[in-house]
């Protein structure tokens, strides 16, 4: 990535995209440069290591997932970055039929975020 996207990136807060066509690479690339993220929407749940540079981080909401990437969170041997474990909000949409598989996500993410607020299929941080 070039230094005038690293210079453009490193401000930002928030990080909205919940949409882009499947490239998980270019979206790395753009949040490893954001260390000062607070909040983060994507499209599709992503590997959870990319935020390790985002000691910030608060709020990171997904529309959907992908399978392997469920796997790869659900794996034992995965380390939950340290910038997760400050997370107050995390939410995703689309169980897309596999709710057994997110809720074994929310579990870890669960056991793992000691401030959490608001956790699962909608973001009830808003709730009336």
């Amino acid at each position: 990535m070039g230094l005038l996207m690293e210079e453009f990136c490193k401000n930002f807060v928030t990080f909205s995209l919940p949409y882009y066509p499947n490239n998980d690479f270019k979206i790395k690339s753009i949040i490893v440069t954001c260390s000062n993220l607070v909040h983060i929407h994507l499209a599709t749940l992503v590997e959870l290591d990319i935020f390790e540079s985002c000691p910030h981080l608060r709020r990171l909401r997904f529309h959907s997932w992908e399978e392997a990437t469920t796997n790869y969170i659900c794996s034992k041997t995965v380390e939950l970055p340290r910038s997760i474990r400050n997370l107050e909000i995390f939410s995703t949409r689309d169980a897309d039929g596999n709710y057994k598989m997110m809720d074994d996500i929310f579990v870890i993410i669960l056991k793992n975020c000691p401030k959490l607020i608001s956790v699962g299929y909608g973001d009830s941080e808003k709730a009336l």
